[in-house]
């Protein structure tokens, strides 16, 4: 028993160090990001991160950071702090005009186009967002579409109404009514995700390799009372 307990240990001590390099290793990238001097500059003037508390369905991910861009890093920020932040470099994104609807006409054209996108097996970006804590995420996506490829996003170009985007559903492309970006941005939403996997994960098994510990322990003194 006491060297099964020992093995125990052994195991999930390599487990949990493994995690908490994974889990640092993130920690390290986020907190470089908000080391950012605009990222100071904007926490001082009030600003929120766009994806604070930013809750997507995992599926459409990519697809949500591909549509947020740049905009995912982006400051929430009243127009009035904007002059006091000039010298910085960065995005910010005026919390007035973010709070003040979606901005998405429901036109005929518009109707129409939504149609042809789920017709192509497609639908709303915004509608992948499950909790938007500054409600800035779904206002910059209320014009965006996914699909679920690049062959379906380029047949919907032509009828995009102006302003609309259609991003392809693994995020490796984004359309607009005149030209198309290649390639997948920095995983700015993923990496945020996994950290907050991590975080439980790393809490799990710290909890059972203190149970495993104190197993050990007793199994070592139950084989030295049996001595």
């Amino acid at each position: 028993e006491r060297a099964a307990a020992a093995d125990r240990v052994a195991t999930l001590s390599a487990a949990a160090a493994s995690l908490r390099g994974r889990f640092e290793a993130l920690a390290e990238r986020l907190a470089a990001d908000e080391r950012r001097p605009i990222a100071r500059a904007a926490k001082a003037a009030g600003g929120r991160r766009i994806d604070d508390d930013l809750v997507v369905d995992p599926d459409l991910r990519a697809a949500v950071e591909a549509g947020l861009a740049d905009r995912a890093r982006a400051y929430l920020v009243a127009s009035s702090a904007v002059s006091g932040l000039a010298g910085q470099r960065g995005r910010l994104i005026i919390e007035e005009r973010a709070g003040a609807g979606s901005g998405s006409t429901q036109d005929g054209a518009t109707r129409r186009f939504l149609d042809v996108v789920s017709e192509r097996s497609g639908g709303r970006l915004a509608d992948a967002i499950r909790r938007d804590g500054t409600g800035g995420a779904r206002h910059l996506l209320a014009r965006a579409v996914w699909l679920p490829d690049l062959a379906s996003a380029l047949g919907v170009q032509s009828v995009l109404p102006p302003g609309w985007i259609a991003v392809v559903r693994d995020g490796s492309a984004v359309v607009d009514d005149s030209s198309v970006a290649l390639g997948a941005p920095d995983a700015t939403l993923e990496i945020r995700a996994e950290h907050t996997r991590l975080t439980a994960d790393l809490e799990r098994a710290e909890a059972s390799l203190s149970e495993a510990g104190a197993a050990a322990a007793a199994a070592t003194e139950a084989a030295r009372a049996a001595r």
